[in-house]
C-alpha cells in the first residue's frame, strides 16, 4: 500500500508544496498509451509548476512513441516521448505520476523507479491497489484531472484561463465518457464543469471537435474490431462480448490509430449488446504483448477491474479497467490471450 497518503487537501497542499520548494528538477509523467484524462493532468500540472514555481527545471516525459491528437493545444509539444522515463529518472530530484498508482503504468522498468531515491509524489483516482509513494492523493473520483481541479483551483477561478479550462475539461469529460460514468457521490466534477465551460466560452462539443476526430485508418480498424465481435458463454459468468485484431493486420496499421479504434469499439460495442452486459477487446501491441480493455454495464454484475487484477494484467474502475498481457519472449497473440481468460473464467467463477 501507498505511504503517505494525505488526509486533507490542505494536508497535501502543503506537503506538496514544501516537497517542490526544496527540488530543482522534477519529472512529471503518467501513463503508457496515454488517454485525455492523462495528458490533460500532465499539462495542469505543468502550468501549476511553472506559475508557482518558475525557479524549478521541470520535464513533461512519457514512455512510448508521440501522439498527434492534442496538438491543438499549445503546451503539448513540451511532452517529450522516450523509449522508457527509468533511463533518465536519475537525472531528477522528484517525480510527480499522474493518473495510476502503480509504476508499472509508467516504465516497463518498473523496479528502477521503485529502486530510485528520488521523491515520488502521486495523484491518482482508481481504486486499484497502488504502489509505495513520498506523497500521494489517492481517492476514487470521476477523473484526476478533477482531483487537480480540486486541490489547486476550486477555490481561485480566476486562476483559470480559458486555454486552461479547456485542459481540464477534455480530462473530465473524456474518463467520464462525458459524465456518464460519474457517481451520486460524484456530482461537484458536473459543477465544476459548469465553471469551466463558462471560462472556455464555448459548448464541449465545439471544444472536442479542435482535437476529437480520427484518421480514415481509425475507422478501418473499428470495421475489424465489428467484423471479429462475439458472444461467449462461460459458465458461472453473464454471457460476454469479445473482439481483437490479428497481429498480421495490426502490422498494417499505425498503433495510435489501433488504440482510438479500440476505444470507440469497447466504448460503443462492448457492453451494449444486450444479451452481453461486459465485454472485452484485445490488440497486439509492440514487444510482442497484447493489450486488452474491458468494460461493463452497471447492471451486468462484473467488476472487470478485479478481473484484470486477479489474472494479474492490469486494473481500474470497477466497469472500465485495462491491462496487458506480456510476452515472455515469443509475441502473444490475442486469440490465445482470449482463450487464456476462458480458461481462468472456468477455474474461477464469479460467485467465488
Amino acid at each position: 500500500m501507498t505511504k503517505n497518503v494525505a488526509a486533507t487537501p490542505q494536508a497535501f497542499r502543503n506537503q506538496f508544496f514544501m516537497l517542490l520548494y526544496e527540488s530543482k528538477r522534477v519529472l512529471v509523467t503518467s501513463h503508457i498509451k496515454p488517454d485525455d484524462d492523462s495528458i490533460a493532468s500532465v499539462l495542469v500540472m505543468a502550468h501549476l509548476l511553472s506559475t508557482q514555481f518558475p525557479q524549478l527545471t521541470v520535464d513533461l516525459l512519457y514512455t512510448g512513441e508521440p501522439y498527434d491528437r492534442w496538438l491543438s493545444f499549445a503546451e503539448y509539444k513540451r511532452i517529450q516521448f522516450v523509449s522508457d522515463i527509468a533511463d533518465s529518472i536519475t537525472s531528477y530530484d522528484t517525480a510527480i505520476f499522474l493518473d495510476g498508482g502503480t509504476y508499472g503504468r509508467f516504465s516497463r522498468q518498473p523496479d528502477a523507479l521503485r529502486q530510485s531515491a528520488i521523491k515520488t509524489v502521486c495523484i491518482d483516482q482508481h481504486a486499484s491497489p497502488s504502489d509505495n509513494f513520498d506523497l500521494a492523493w489517492i481517492k476514487p473520483a470521476a477523473a484526476t484531472t478533477a482531483h487537480l481541479y480540486d486541490l489547486f483551483f476550486k477555490d481561485n477561478m480566476q486562476a483559470v484561463s480559458p486555454e486552461l479550462a479547456k485542459i481540464l475539461l477534455m480530462g473530465i469529460t473524456g474518463d467520464t465518457g462525458h459524465f456518464q460514468f460519474v457517481r451520486p457521490e460524484e456530482t461537484q466534477v458536473i459543477e465544476a464543469s459548469a465553471m469551466l465551460i463558462q471560462r472556455v466560452g464555448k459548448s464541449i462539443s465545439e471544444l472536442e471537435e479542435s482535437y476529437d476526430t480520427h484518421s480514415a485508418d481509425a475507422f478501418a480498424l473499428v470495421q475489424a474490431f465489428v467484423a471479429q465481435s462475439k458472444v461467449v458463454e462461460v459458465s458461472g459468468w453473464p454471457p460476454y462480448m469479445t473482439s481483437f485484431i490479428s497481429r498480421e493486420i495490426a502490422d498494417l496499421y499505425a498503433q495510435s490509430d489501433i488504440e482510438v479504434a479500440s476505444a470507440i469499439y469497447i466504448s460503443h460495442f462492448g457492453r451494449f449488446l444486450r444479451q452481453a452486459p461486459w465485454g472485452v477487446v484485445l490488440y497486439p501491441t509492440d514487444g510482442g504483448n497484447v493489450a486488452i480493455s474491458l468494460r461493463s454495464r452497471h447492471n451486468g454484475g462484473v467488476l472487470v477491474r478485479r478481473i484484470a487484477e486477479r489474472m494479474g494484467i492490469g486494473g481500474g474502475h470497477d466497469l472500465a479497467a485495462g491491462g496487458m498481457f506480456q510476452s515472455q519472449g515469443t509475441p502473444l497473440n490475442p486469440e490465445d490471450c482470449l482463450a487464456e481468460i476462458a480458461v481462468w473464467l472456468a477455474q474461477n467463477p464469479k460467485a467465488e
